[in-house]
């Protein structure tokens, strides 16, 4: 992923969207409604396989979700930061007792 995706979701998130949890309803079989408690998020008009997957789509990728997605990844980071430091240093501890 990269850098600037990353940046672009961050900023997304910050201008504070409809919160969720963001559903799906379809109505008469002609349009689908994905909504959120206090609004309507985004209207299709068709509910064929591709705009009822569109919806799908929409609706997972609620605010909530996209954060909890950057909160991971965030933690994975420091995760690995930590790991490399760590390797780094038995690298210098082995070369170290290598010399002794």
């Amino acid at each position: 992923m990269s850098d600037d995706i990353i940046k672009r979701l961050r900023e997304a998130i910050a201008t504070r969207p409809t919160p969720g949890p963001w559903k799906i309803r379809a109505e008469r079989y002609r349009f689908i409604h994905v909504y959120a408690t206090g609004g309507g998020i985004c209207h299709l008009d068709t509910v064929d396989g591709e705009g009822a997957a569109n919806a799908k789509l929409i609706a997972t990728a609620s605010p909530d979700n996209i954060a909890a997605l950057l909160d991971r990844l965030d933690a994975m980071e420091r995760e690995i930061e930590r790991l490399v430091k760590e390797n780094t240093a038995r690298k210098k501890a082995k070369r170290l007792l290598v010399r002794i």
